[in-house]
């Protein structure tokens, strides 16, 4: 069966940093997190619309310009007026950065459990810039162990509880410690650099 099918790129930027818990010193002397991203890719994948009266059942998508192949990948599966996306490769035009800062320390914030923990708040600042010809279409996913608080850009916040994954060697109760992830979508132009940020905070035991 042959079919025509709407179709767009999108471009997807999904940051999952992963923080040791060393936060603060056993002995209340607070330390610097190392978090580093030392990868931040971004992927052109296409989107597309089911417009058939089938389903598309889940297999390998030759993705072709013209005569020359791009990519290989799976289509999964997908109803009638259903979207799917389909990965095709990482954007040499566009690159993101990620740094965080802290703002406020509060030892002893919490008592949990006969342990103390201080209330951390940070600043996480992303940075993606369009060096692109054309405009694009760009979705960003940012999940992170703790509470986010408020997001520049109209991102949106959504919580779930304490994921193991957030977090290395991990030393405190997973009732005290959210999980976040924060979207954001927008359209830059060529040239244009799009720069939210993201607060949060996150309970580290001492």
């Amino acid at each position: 069966m042959a079919a025509t099918c709407p179709y767009r790129d999108v471009y997807t930027w999904d940051l999952h940093p992963t923080r040791p818990d060393i936060a603060t010193a056993p002995s209340g002397a607070g330390v610097s997190s190392p978090l580093v991203l030392s990868e931040n890719q971004v992927w052109r994948q296409i989107e597309l619309t089911n417009a058939a009266t089938a389903p598309w059942t889940t297999g390998a998508a030759m993705i072709m310009q013209g005569q020359q192949p791009l990519a290989q990948e799976l289509l999964t599966y997908t109803s009638p007026k259903d979207i799917c996306r389909v990965p095709v490769t990482v954007a040499v035009d566009l690159r993101g950065s990620f740094a965080e800062q802290e703002i406020e320390r509060q030892l002893q914030a919490l008592n949990w459990d006969n342990n103390h923990y201080a209330k951390i708040r940070q600043r996480a600042t992303l940075t993606l810039r369009n060096n692109k010809a054309q405009p694009v279409d760009v979705e960003i996913t940012l999940r992170l162990g703790g509470r986010a608080e408020q997001a520049t850009h109209e991102g949106r916040i959504t919580l779930a509880p304490y994921r193991a994954e957030d977090w290395e060697n991990y030393r405190g109760s997973p009732a005290v410690n959210n999980s976040s992830t924060v979207l954001w979508k927008t359209t830059l132009q060529p040239g244009e650099k799009f720069e939210p940020t993201v607060e949060y905070q996150f309970y580290a035991r001492h």
